[in-house]
């Protein structure tokens, strides 16, 4: 019983560890949260996962206009998919906007602001996915030293699945 154990762990850790796609762009934060054009939002999403919760190796985020019931208005796009340790900087279109990564919030974007929303898995006895606002000084203490990931359609290219045809992906109008 105890070989069977050891063994299902060493296959969760391998699959934990090595079968992640690189979604790595080559950029490192620069240090500055760089604001977007005037009629845009930019909205860093920072994966921040504790030290004991469980780390998929990426966490997709889905955002769409809400209803009144704070549930998706229309069906949601894909606007990145985030690797371990990375960030992912979105242009957003200003207005009320429900942004998914694991647990489901409504933000309300002013044109010309940066912000930050965490995502990630936190450890509250199970682990829990969030999505978060994140202050834009901690943020920067976070982002230190992390890496850029790819757009959502080159991260889902190189993870293989799912078909990008099949996906509806966000873009800034």
């Amino acid at each position: 019983m105890m070989r069977f154990t050891r063994i299902g762990i060493l296959g969760l850790s391998l699959y934990m560890a090595g079968c992640a796609a690189d979604l790595k762009s080559g950029r490192q934060f620069s240090g500055d949260l760089e604001p977007p054009p005037a009629d845009k939002v930019k909205v860093y999403l920072v994966r921040n996962d504790n030290f004991m919760a469980a780390k998929p190796p990426y966490i997709y985020v889905n955002v769409g206009k809400p209803n009144e019931k704070g549930e998706f208005g229309e069906p949601p796009r894909l606007a990145a998919v985030v690797g371990k340790d990375m960030f992912a900087p979105v242009l957003m279109d200003p207005g009320a906007m429900l942004v998914q990564a694991g647990t489901k919030e409504v933000f309300q974007f002013n044109a010309g602001e940066t912000r930050c929303i965490e995502i990630g898995g936190k450890f509250r006895g199970v682990t829990i996915f969030v999505t978060e606002e994140m202050a834009p000084d901690e943020c920067k203490k976070v982002l230190q030293g992390r890496d850029e990931g790819v757009e959502a359609r080159e991260a889902i290219e190189r993870i293989g699945r799912p078909d990008p045809a099949s996906l509806r992906f966000y873009s800034a109008k």
